[in-house]
């Protein structure tokens, strides 16, 4: 009884969704050229996202879209800044359209990383590191660090969702929710899974490493040796949060 609830529910959000947006779906399909529109992951629509699939010029793309937030554009800087630093899914177009704003990358066939993909190659961890390293370095904190936004492909760790990253560089600039507005204060108060260094405060190094010593240093897969190594990964983040100032916080009136 309660499956079919939950089906009937998804139909629902699916034809309201369509039912609303399908003048906006069909002139950005006509204006972007995005040919064979197809409903994608449908279970994972939130917060006002949805998400489709189509073909580009003969190229899959997949497409996100927000109907409530409005911080797409985000994820079009982040590519802009990052793309000759790490791996990062192309983007390859954005539409903007009343309360209907979407952006389109290429799709990726790859599944996002998992603390059992770390136990078989720990090197992966390292290269997690080198990533975070890069962009902060370029004055990119992402603010939402988990192992479900980084997926290997084409052997290479590759990371995506930069849609609530700010930046400590006055050079770029995206777009930050606002403490006032009660929907906005509670996706603050919800990215990074709680792995934060403390309310309203960001550092992605510290959150990988808090997610990583909780995942992986006392799984019962790992043996004392590969136990020892991973620690030896996890003081490098210790290091790097330690010795650089790359966290974001917010106060009252203003960020620091």
């Amino acid at each position: 009884m309660l499956k079919n609830i939950k089906k009937y529910k998804k139909k629902v959000k699916i034809f309201l969704f369509l039912l609303v947006h399908l003048r906006d779906l069909w002139l950005m399909s006509r204006d972007l050229e995005v040919k064979h529109l197809t409903l994608y992951k449908s279970d994972d629509w939130h917060h006002g996202y949805a998400y489709f699939t189509g073909f580009v010029e003969g190229l899959r793309v997949f497409i996100k879209i927000d109907t409530k937030l409005f911080f797409l554009k985000n994820e079009v800087i982040a590519f802009e800044v990052l793309k000759d630093l790490i791996k990062i899914p192309k983007v390859i177009a954005y539409f903007r359209r009343n309360r209907f704003e979407a952006i389109v990358t290429e799709y990726i066939d790859a599944k996002t990383l998992t603390i059992k993909d770390l136990i078989n190659a720990p090197n992966f961890i390292s290269k997690i590191l080198e990533i975070i390293k890069s962009i902060n370095l370029r004055g990119v904190i992402h603010r939402d660090i988990k192992l479900k936004n980084f997926f290997l492909y084409q052997d290479d760790i590759w990371i995506f969702d930069f849609t609530f990253a700010v930046s400590l560089s006055p050079s770029i600039v995206f777009k930050e929710l606002d403490l006032a507005d009660r929907f906005e204060a509670k996706i603050l108060n919800s990215i990074g899974d709680g792995y934060n260094p403390g309310h309203l405060i960001w550092n992605d190094f510290l959150s990988m490493r808090q997610i990583l010593a909780e995942g992986l240093v006392t799984h019962p897969l790992l043996n004392e040796s590969l136990r020892n190594s991973i620690k030896q990964y996890l003081e490098q983040f210790e290091i790097e949060h330690k010795y650089h100032t790359y966290s974001y916080q917010i106060y009252k009136n203003g960020c620091d």
